[in-house]
């Protein structure tokens, strides 16, 4: 490995989450484009009010705090996120090789999200123009408020979805579009289920193909499953 390539790795375990952020504002003036970060598991307020347009990888799970704030950032986790987690970011990106806790995502705008297994409750509340792709099962409130966005529920362990009203998936919610994959048991009486159509294959589409694209899933397996669309009434 080159000295340059050296220099873009951060090890975390000595220095302060505003250290951190602050070595990654430098080297993004330094002409660094990607950063990658290691030993993150205390750390907390990593990559918060971050606005530099540069890709961050992190390796390994981070407890908590993570991404808040942000701006035309994206970020990659290799492992777990905790909870109070990439709320209120605009225009960011963020890809999570594993689960979420609660309080995820929420008051984002213009952003993407796609998560290899399942979110906690409370995600993804009151976003914006965004996007939402969950390789597992989301917690209760999933998409409370949400406005103009789209998600997108693969369940790829299988088995049925349940949502009952005390879930409260969309609740309050205006020009939302859920697609879930596979087998969906709607209970709620305030939501809509119907077979995707051809029609629908065309918004959730290019999510589910960047989500094996990020993941190495493959495509076909994602759609040997039918998709249902669900909608607040």
């Amino acid at each position: 490995m080159s000295n340059l390539e050296l220099k873009n790795i951060i090890d975390c375990s000595l220095v302060s989450s505003a250290q951190v952020n602050s070595k990654i504002n430098d080297l993004y003036l330094q002409g660094f484009k990607q950063v990658v970060l290691k030993n993150v598991l205390d750390k907390k307020g990593l990559l918060n009010s971050l606005s530099t347009g540069i890709k961050v990888e992190i390796i390994g799970d981070v407890t908590s705090s993570l991404g808040n704030n942000t701006s035309n950032v994206k970020v990659i986790v290799n492992g777990d996120v905790g909870e109070n987690s990439a709320s209120c970011t605009k225009s960011s990106k963020f890809t999570v090789l594993g689960s979420c806790g609660n309080e995820f995502g929420n008051d984002s705008e213009s952003s993407e999200f796609y998560l290899l297994k399942n979110c906690g409750g409370h995600c993804f509340s009151s976003v914006v123009s965004s996007k939402v792709v969950i390789g597992g099962i989301p917690g209760n409130s999933f998409l409370t408020g949400a406005k103009a966005s789209l998600a997108v529920i693969l369940n790829m362990k299988g088995g049925t979805l349940f949502l009952e009203k005390d879930l409260a998936y969309m609740q309050d919610s205006k020009d939302i579009v859920l697609y879930v994959r596979g087998k969906v048991d709607v209970l709620d009486k305030a939501l809509s289920c119907n077979p995707a159509d051809e029609s629908d294959e065309d918004k959730y589409l290019p999510l589910i193909s960047e989500f094996a694209r990020l993941f190495k899933c493959s495509l076909s397996e994602i759609k040997s499953l039918p998709f249902y669309k669900l909608t607040v009434k």
